[in-house]
C-alpha cells in the first residue's frame, strides 16, 4: 500500500496543476467536522490510490506524460468518456481509470 500511494503522488506530481492540492493544515481545518470537502479529498485520494494499486497489480500501471497540465488529462479523459458510451453507466472513479489504463500505459524500456 505505501508502494502505491508514493507512486500516485510520483503520478501526481508531474501534472502542471492550476488548482494546488490543500495543505496538510486545510485537510484538517475541513476534516475536523464531517464535510463535502474534507469527503472529496479523501475519496479522490483513496480513489487513485485504488485505480493506481490495481492498474499496476494487473500489469498495466499508468504513466503520465511529462507536462501534462490538469486541463490536459480533464479533456481527455471527458473526450475518451464521450467517445465510449458502452462505460457510462460505469462508476466515475473505475471509468477515469479505464481510461488512464488504456490512453497511458507504462511504456516497458527493451
Amino acid at each position: 500500500m505505501r508502494y502505491a500511494v508514493i507512486a500516485l503522488a510520483l503520478a501526481l506530481s508531474s501534472l502542471t496543476a492550476e488548482a494546488q492540492a490543500p495543505n496538510a493544515a486545510a485537510v484538517l481545518k475541513s476534516c475536523v467536522q464531517p464535510s463535502p470537502e474534507c469527503s472529496s479529498n479523501v475519496n479522490g485520494v483513496i480513489a487513485g490510490v485504488l485505480v493506481d494499486h490495481l492498474a499496476t497489480e494487473h500489469g498495466t500501471p499508468i504513466c503520465l506524460p511529462n507536462g501534462m497540465s490538469t486541463d490536459d488529462l480533464r479533456q481527455t479523459i471527458s473526450g475518451f468518456i464521450w467517445a465510449h458510451p458502452e462505460i457510462w453507466k460505469m462508476d466515475g472513479n473505475a471509468a477515469v481509470g479505464v481510461v488512464l489504463t488504456e490512453l497511458f500505459p507504462c511504456r516497458r524500456s527493451n
